[in-house]
């Protein structure tokens, strides 16, 4: 997976914990502070975002700090860019300056996730 265009925090939180841990970490916190435990537990909530062995990691380097987690709103319209494109993956991957495995990858998690509606239907109980 390319970092390329992702913010700075981003890239490090990737390079200790992992691509798909700094983007769990920006889907849950983006745009807020988190704090990192020294010694995160099953319960944190850094933990129930990004997982155990993440957490941990990140713990090592930023245990008792707050980290501001960036909303990615580039690397949103990025994969947005990316979904909308038209082309084969090593096309789209040249257009928008990402590799073909990334262009893979959101291509093929654009193709399962499904629109949630805006509003839920209310169910009376």
């Amino acid at each position: 997976m390319t970092r390329s265009g992702w913010p700075a925090t981003l890239t490090v939180i990737a390079e200790i914990a992992g691509d798909t841990a700094a983007l769990k970490m920006m889907a849950a916190f983006g745009g807020v502070r988190v704090y990192v435990p020294m010694q995160p537990t099953e319960r944190s909530p850094l933990t129930c975002a990004i997982g155990i062995d993440a957490a941990r990691a990140l713990a090592k380097k930023f245990g008792g700090e707050e980290l501001q987690i960036p909303n990615g709103t580039s690397l949103r319209s990025k994969k947005q860019a990316i979904l909308r494109a038209a082309g084969n993956n090593t096309q789209i991957a040249r257009a928008t300056g990402s590799t073909r495995q990334w262009v893979r990858e959101v291509r093929k998690a654009g193709a399962a996730t499904e629109e949630l509606p805006l509003f839920r239907p209310h169910h009376k109980v």
